[in-house]
């Protein structure tokens, strides 16, 4: 539910908006017509423009596709070199301890003390239906954990100088 009303104000759309890429916003009845002869650049600019803010959507993975394109030109340009190592982590919730612990505490504040006993005993279906529940917070754990990686790890073990996370 709080994702749908995230989703709906990170939305725009552009006609009769400041935010409108042209002079004048075509009618429906253009674009109607621009669709049926294969035209659809209008939708995809509005689909870019009104769902880049929404984590997930097509839109948002490819400004994160030109953030990075951009750090490497940077970094490339600074003489730091092109990118030698990507690594893709994996929240993987199901084998975290400390997560598990932290997804008991947040069901028992919560008053659901058998779905914190089903986490306790390690529950598939428990767990995945807390993370659901939790996103947030199994998010902000994943993070924590990989930047500490990032900064400690792979900083001091691999020498990595400059590296990039979404």
């Amino acid at each position: 539910m709080i994702q749908r009303h995230d989703n709906n104000r990170g939305g725009n759309f552009f006609v009769n908006s400041p935010n409108f890429v042209g002079k004048e916003p075509p009618s429906v009845e253009d674009l109607k017509r621009d669709v049926a002869n294969g035209n659809t650049k209008y939708i995809s600019v509005l689909q870019y423009f009104s769902a880049s803010k929404i984590r997930g959507s097509d839109a948002f993975w490819r400004g994160k596709s030109e953030e990075l394109k951009t750090w490497i030109d940077y970094h490339v340009a600074e003489k730091h070199g092109p990118p030698t190592m990507f690594v893709t982590f994996s929240c993987a919730e199901n084998w975290w301890p400390d997560l598990m612990r932290l997804l008991c505490q947040m069901e028992r504040k919560c008053g659901n003390e058998e779905q914190a006993k089903a986490i306790e005993s390690n529950d598939a279906t428990a767990i995945a239906k807390s993370a659901k529940r939790y996103p947030l917070l199994v998010n902000q754990f994943f993070m924590k954990r990989a930047n500490l990686f990032m900064t400690t790890f792979a900083k001091k073990a691999l020498g990595i100088k400059y590296y990039w996370a979404r």
